[in-house]
């Protein structure tokens, strides 16, 4: 795995609630509860700041979606 794989995984797992595990065709997935942020391939190139940007995201869009479903209102 590259500095750039180890990178975003640090930084996505470090979000509350977030969970890692081996996706189809050689990715990892990353996820917060059911909802699916994002997939990372474990060959080829990435760019870590988009890669994390767009998980960040979808971390924040699956967040208000299970807040939403508990009644939790801002």
């Amino acid at each position: 795995m590259t500095s750039f794989h180890e990178s975003i995984e640090r930084e996505v797992t470090s979000w509350e609630g977030v969970t890692k595990r081996r996706g189809k065709f050689g990715t990892v997935e990353f996820r917060l509860g059911r909802h699916l942020l994002g997939m990372l391939p474990l060959g080829g190139l990435v760019d870590e700041r988009t890669v994390i940007q767009r998980m960040r995201d979808a971390y924040e869009r699956a967040q208000d979606r299970l807040d939403r479903g508990a009644g939790v209102t801002a």
